[in-house]
């Protein structure tokens, strides 16, 4: 299996995708079910090399390895319900273990091992309303931030305190649970998202292990409301526009604890999505009951946009920080834990071919909590990838 992930790793060492395997995850949005026919196959293969120095004099390297197949199939352009099927494999390690910090800096770092990630069936009652069933990854739809899917850090994909929630998190990557959703849109970009899942992705004792019926564990309500704006990329250097605005809301019927004290996890976020220029930026605000999750509030924010105009695959940039911070029952446990971490990244995304893309990216980790001792790292990775659809 390893061996295998590591042809993977020297292939998309030489290749290359701007959307990375969190990237992956909307490739259905980026088709768009609307437009499906028959069946497109999806085939990414990417790799991960990182490097760093920590504090006091530490110095370590990572590297890991995922590929992954995403199927989505529709009988014919009237039917009026899509399949949606995702496979991930993953080799190697990631960084998280000599960095220290909760949240991740890498959104690719799993376990080891091939797994199902999303087996769904989405059926469309009409135009803007459709319900969907099977297991799926929430971060799908749900708490999305559109101007920061080319950051690496964890959280910039899913807010901090929302994927600490309970015992595995809630049902994203890598783990994820049987889910019901409702989603109604009309044609001026307003939406409303709701979801029922398994409280705990996985299986008990082994969550890399598919769940393929609710176990028992609790409930997880997640729910979602906002507005897209389409603007003109053409949009002139200097003026501003509002792109996204969402506001999201969860809670979960079953009651956890670090600390023998049982609450029932709740939490909420709001996300604003600007253009600015040719380039876009965000915001990001979550927080969340201190139910003894290690994070419990957290801020992102970001800009990023192409570092050239001109037509075709072009050269983009990015500039984030994500905070959280560390609920008072971790600090407790932590023996010295920080109030909160933060991570500044900076990335350079460039095309390789039609289809390939290189990614360095550079970051400052301070206060890492689940290390306090180290006092802080600075990582540089290196992310190669290339997808493909076939149709």
């Amino acid at each position: 299996m390893k061996r295998s992930l590591w042809l993977v790793v020297a292939l998309a060492a030489v290749l290359g995708s701007p959307t990375g395997s969190a990237g992956a995850a909307t490739a259905a949005q980026d088709l768009g079910y609307d437009s499906v026919s028959a069946v497109h196959l999806r085939l990414l293969v990417g790799s991960e090399a990182a490097a760093g120095r920590g504090r006091p004099s530490a110095r370590a390297r990572s590297a890991l390895g995922f590929a992954e197949a995403l199927v989505l199939a529709t009988p014919s352009k009237s039917a009026r319900w899509s399949l949606f099927f995702r496979t991930v494999a993953l080799g190697g390690s990631g960084p998280a273990a000599w960095v220290g910090d909760l949240a991740g800096t890498s959104g690719n770092e799993a376990p080891d091992g091939v797994h199902v990630q999303d087996l769904a069936v989405e059926w469309r009652a009409r135009p803007g309303v459709s319900l969907l069933a099977g297991l799926y990854d929430l971060n799908l739809e749900f708490d999305v931030t559109e101007a920061a899917a080319g950051f690496l850090h964890a959280s910039f994909g899913m807010g901090a305190e929302f994927a600490a929630a309970g015992v595995q998190g809630p049902s994203t990557y890598p783990y994820t649970a049987p889910v019901l959703r409702i989603s109604v849109s009309d044609a001026r970009g307003r939406y409303l998202l709701a979801a029922a899942s398994d409280a705990v992705p996985g299986r008990p004792g082994d969550p890399s292990r598919e769940r393929w019926r609710p176990g028992g564990d609790g409930v997880l309500f997640t729910a979602e409301g906002g507005r897209h704006w389409s603007v003109d990329p053409d949009w002139m250097p200097g003026r501003v526009a509002v792109e996204q605005v969402s506001v999201g809301v969860w809670a979960s019927t079953r009651a956890d604890s670090l600390t023998g004290d049982p609450v029932h996890p709740l939490g909420g976020y709001v996300i604003l999505g600007l253009r600015v220029g040719a380039g876009e930026a965000f915001a990001r605000i979550g927080a969340a009951r201190e139910h003894g999750a290690p994070l419990h509030r957290s801020v992102n924010v970001g800009a990023a946009g192409p570092l050239f105009r001109r037509l075709g695959p072009a050269e983009t940039w990015g500039l984030g920080l994500t905070w959280a911070a560390t609920s008072s029952h971790w600090r407790r446990m932590g023996q010295g834990a920080p109030a909160g971490e933060a991570v500044v990244e900076g990335y350079l995304g460039i095309p390789v071919g039609a289809r390939g893309w290189l990614q360095p990216t550079l970051q400052w980790v301070l206060n890492p909590a689940a290390a306090p001792e180290r006092n802080g790292a600075l990582q540089l990775t290196l992310r190669a990838q290339w997808v493909g659809w076939l149709r």
